[in-house]
């Protein structure tokens, strides 16, 4: 995985679909949510429009991410998991819509202003498929830093 804010990357960063053409919009998502978050294989039930964006702001070694985006579902593969460096854990906020997590076998649906945590290290299927717009914000935290301060 990409550090989230290596010195060489700016501290605020903006992926807005609107302006790549539409039938290019979904693999630009994708590339923006990799660069944004960590590996992962994104998938969408449609070829065209794809209206999204995608923020993120550094902070010390993790990040704050706000990303709108239309449904679709996200998967954290063995592969993924395997072709990254780093591990953390996402705490995310939805802000817009529904969410479904299943991770080890278990499945957590969020509405809005609803919590869920995410771990990187194992696999994680999002499906963000309840709602016209849906919106999420999510706290990339460190796996270190946080079992550090747990003990």
């Amino acid at each position: 995985m990409e550090l989230v804010n290596p010195p060489s990357r700016p501290r605020h960063v903006v992926w807005n679909t609107a302006a790549t053409r539409p039938d290019e919009q979904f693999s630009y998502y994708r590339e923006a949510i990799c660069q944004a978050f960590m590996n992962l294989t994104p998938e969408s039930a449609t070829t065209s429009r794809f209206p999204a964006k995608v923020e993120t702001i550094g902070l010390g070694a993790g990040a704050i991410n706000r990303v709108m985006f239309p449904e679709h579902t996200v998967n954290r593969s063995r592969a993924d998991i395997a072709a990254s460096r780093d591990s953390c854990f996402y705490l995310n906020f939805k802000l817009a819509g529904r969410c479904r997590m299943l991770q080890d076998g278990r499945e957590v649906s969020l509405s809005r202003g609803q919590v869920g945590i995410v771990d990187s290290d194992r696999e994680v299927t999002l499906l963000h498929d309840r709602g016209p717009t849906l919106e999420v914000a999510s706290f990339w935290v460190p796996s270190r830093a946080l079992r550090d301060r747990l003990g």
